[in-house]
């Protein structure tokens, strides 16, 4: 862990190829072996918590009803996330150092529109009346912004509480 603590505060960039297989647990030439370039161990060791994340997701968004019920189980994956991070707050580091390299965003990008996607179809399952598009887009708005909001979270820790608040009362009205 402290290993990948310190290739979070170096980002991604700065890192050594050596660096990034010690901090997998694996040796140099099997990092290579598996994982063809930097990027794909560094996105490897977020990987597992963004499945976590996206499992938790459709938990919360598998029952909701009516639609402000699955607004407020969207509030209640964030706080799930919320419990990721304080867990592990090396993911924090690592998630928003992969922010600075444009093949890592692509992938944060893509789980951010699955979670898009799972909630405008539950949204649309609910009442079909929805604007499935601008549900989408809500939920892609929302799912970014827990991103920025995690990641000022961390970097300004005497106002967590109230920003994780804020941003959970968003959450429960719906950003759009």
């Amino acid at each position: 862990e402290v290993k990948v603590t310190s290739i979070a505060r170096k980002g991604n960039d700065a890192v050594s190829m050596r660096e990034i297989a010690e901090a997998a647990g694996v040796p140099i030439a099997a990092g290579y072996q598996y994982f063809p370039e930097r990027n794909a161990i560094l996105w490897a060791l977020v990987e597992s918590d963004f499945a976590a994340f996206d499992a938790e997701w459709n938990r919360h968004l598998a029952g909701a009803e009516p639609v402000d019920g699955v607004r407020a189980a969207v509030a209640s994956a964030f706080d799930a996330l919320v419990v990721v991070c304080a867990r592990d707050p090396t993911f924090v580091q690592l998630w928003i150092s992969v922010q600075a390299n444009a093949k890592l965003v692509q992938l944060d990008r893509a789980a951010n529109a699955r979670l898009a996607e799972a909630y405008a179809d539950r949204m649309l399952a609910i009442d079909a009346r929805i604007d499935r598009e601008a549900v989408r887009v809500e939920g892609l708005l929302a799912t970014n912004l827990a991103r920025a909001v995690l990641s000022l979270a961390a970097a300004t820790p005497e106002d967590a509480d109230a920003l994780l608040a804020a941003f959970r009362r968003l959450l429960g009205r719906g950003i759009g």
